[in-house]
């Protein structure tokens, strides 16, 4: 007895499915995509997968076409400003789908559950008549055990290559970053000595997002400029720490100090400023922040 097909409940799992895996991409790759585009891409790989009910079409089943199809879903998903990076969420999309796609049939494989289910391949296209409920929550155990093995790897990788998780709150916000313990910076405050941790204006504005000066401080991250700088620091919480990095003359940056901070959640008593620097720290989204020595050295 051949299976029977029905549209709704395909473009459905196959919506649930696709958005769990951009998700699952966005996290892995530390994509700051917004979730809108996810359902947007999520949507465009669950119309391909309506093409099953076309097999006198073989082209759209070709191998060319199915890169086309996972491009158009990583293009509309994501924003990569760079071809690597591109391909690299493009690679990502893919290992999550083996690896989702492989656990399904390991479990069918293993045990008796294909056929009670309905689960049918057509066309490259896997096909479950089941509950969406039901593959929606087993997609939510699933992501929530690679969550957590990724975080014990990551605490594991990051222990041997200096990179740290980094919280830092204000009032009753608060903000995670990856850090790098950067052995070079000796940034303090020449009033109160406190080391100042370096972070991006982009990783800590959720912080002070609704503030009369939110726009202003965008404004520094756009420009950069050293007016916006002065103007900032009356009336706010911040203040201008100078600096000078090798190579160039000084200048002051923007700094705060944080109701908390902790380090790979420990917390840090001691006082710490947050200096506030408008340009990436790194090329890849690794980390947003680097450590000064005397934070781990008195954590």
């Amino acid at each position: 007895m051949r299976p029977t097909v029905y549209l709704d409940i395909l473009f459905l799992t196959n919506f649930i499915a696709d958005f769990f895996l951009l998700c699952l991409t966005r996290k892995i790759c530390k994509n700051k995509a917004r979730t809108w585009r996810l359902l947007i891409g999520a949507a465009v790989g669950s119309l391909y997968s309506v093409f099953m009910f076309f097999p006198d079409i073989p082209l759209l089943y070709s191998a060319v076409c199915k890169l086309l199809a996972s491009g158009a879903i990583v293009l509309v998903s994501f924003r990569a400003g760079r071809v690597r990076e591109f391909f690299s969420l493009l690679g990502m999309f893919y290992l999550s789908s083996f690896a989702l796609a492989g656990t399904a049939f390991a479990l069918f494989y293993f045990t008796s559950l294909g056929p009670k289910v309905g689960a049918a391949v057509s066309n490259g296209v896997f096909y479950i008549g089941v509950n969406p409920l039901i593959l929606l929550g087993a997609a939510a155990l699933y992501y929530a055990f690679l969550h957590v093995a990724e975080r014990l790897y990551t605490k594991r990788l990051a222990h041997g290559a200096n990179m740290h998780r980094l919280t830092v709150a204000y009032g009753t916000k608060s903000v995670q970053m990856h850090a790098l313990l950067d052995t070079a910076n000796s940034v303090s405050d020449p009033v109160t000595n406190l080391p100042v941790i370096v972070c991006t204006i982009e990783s800590v504005k959720p912080l002070f997002k609704g503030e009369d000066f939110y726009t202003r401080l965008c404004d520094v991250e756009k420009t950069d400029s050293d007016k916006i700088k002065v103007e900032l620091v009356c009336d706010t919480p911040f203040r201008l720490v100078p600096y000078r990095a090798l190579g160039t003359c000084g200048d002051v940056m923007l700094a705060f100090l944080p109701s908390r901070l902790d380090v790979d959640g420990r917390p840090y008593e001691r006082g710490a400023l947050i200096g506030l620097c408008a340009k990436p720290l790194s090329q890849s989204p690794r980390y947003d922040a680097l450590i000064h020595p005397r934070v781990m050295v008195n954590l």
